[in-house]
């Protein structure tokens, strides 16, 4: 789906474009908010730039009551940028992109899945992404917190180690180590420290608590990160593991996928991923009975697409596909590694890709 509208326009250039066809951005708008008119826009000019066409009135009247919303946050060392794109699923036209940008308001459109996870899959390198970790945990944001800091410890230890040629490492953390390093995490502006990281990642509705708990820890401990020894902790090969593939987490990114209906989300999902120097790391937040869980596991590149397909499919109907996900139909015969996504050799064992068993 190519994207064949594409504008940065001003606020004063937006409020025109809303008056002459109508409408009225509504609470949930990209919109809402328009600052006062500094100067007059003719109907004329708008004209003249093509944006009264069908086109743009019909994307106006889904950006000013959308009921379906695509973001993606990527992270930077020093600023999170944002890209949002909406629809209110009336037609099979694609997304509309929205989002400031210089002082104005960048809009394009259509945006199909494939865009999308294009985008996407770029902006985390993920489709170099060859390495499998056995790694999975169920946690809390408070078991979430924890082990930030316990990565941040001994990320801090491994960048040490490098610049002073030693390496010898210790695996203890002390409970005062611990508590600075998040403290400092919380307060700190550079996303290369994964406390800070997630913090500007996390999603509006959920936060990183503000101190360590007992209750973090215990799940850190039971997920086999960190072990108990005396009156401190010990980092175990598998948090050392993923402080190595982790010592350079970015790049990284959030993306959110959210669906209403009658006032209400009728779908939501959020994952924040790392890539850092191994697999693409992803944070899978899922929401049950009221509580608010993380899942941690490594995603291959075919993998991970698919997970962000999934996250795309109940926000867009793309014309001419037949597979819910949204990704083009296999074709016919051909097979596919359930694990990465890439085509396997006719009668092969296994995926020459990730050496998954077929």
């Amino acid at each position: 789906m190519a994207i064949t509208h594409d504008e940065r326009l001003s606020a004063d250039e937006l409020r025109a474009m809303l008056k002459v066809v109508g409408l009225t951005p509504g609470p949930d708008s990209p919109l809402v908010g328009l600052p006062e008119a500094s100067a007059d826009v003719t109907r004329e000019a708008l004209m003249a730039r093509g944006l009264l066409s069908d086109e743009w009135t019909a994307a106006l009247r889904a950006l000013q009551a959308p009921s379906r919303c695509f973001r993606t946050l990527k992270a930077f060392p020093d600023q999170t940028v944002v890209a949002a794109y909406y629809g209110d699923g009336a037609s099979d036209a694609g997304l509309i992109g929205c989002w400031p940008e210089e002082g104005q308001m960048r809009i394009g459109f259509p945006y199909g899945p494939e865009e999308l996870l294009l985008d996407a899959a770029q902006s985390l390198g993920a489709n170099a992404v060859i390495v499998r970790d056995p790694l999975a945990a169920e946690l809390s944001p408070a078991g979430l917190a924890v082990l930030a800091a316990a990565l941040d410890v001994m990320r801090g230890r491994l960048l040490s180690s490098i610049l002073a040629r030693n390496t010898a490492i210790s695996m203890d953390i002390t409970p005062p180590q611990l508590h600075t390093v998040y403290a400092d995490g919380l307060a700190g502006t550079d996303g290369r420290w994964v406390v800070t990281l997630l913090r500007s990642l996390m999603p509006v509705s959920v936060d990183l608590p503000e101190a360590i708990s007992d209750v973090g820890m215990n799940e850190v401990i039971a997920a086999g990160l960190l072990k108990p020894v005396g009156d401190h902790w010990q980092a175990t090969d598998t948090l050392a593991r993923l402080s190595a593939y982790l010592k350079t987490p970015l790049p990284a990114a959030a993306h959110e996928s959210l669906v209403i209906a009658d006032g209400a989300a009728q779908h939501y999902a959020y994952v924040i991923a790392m890539r850092g120097d191994g697999p693409a790391w992803a944070f899978e937040f899922w929401q049950e009975a009221g509580q608010v869980g993380i899942t941690l596991r490594s995603r291959l590149g075919g993998s991970y697409r698919r997970l962000l397909a999934e996250m795309l499919a109940p926000l867009i109907r793309p014309a001419n596909a037949s597979t819910p996900s949204g990704a083009p139909a296999p074709a016919a015969g051909k097979k596919f590694c359930v694990e990465c996504g890439v085509p396997v050799t006719p009668g092969a064992a296994f995926c020459t890709e990730c050496g998954a068993k077929l």
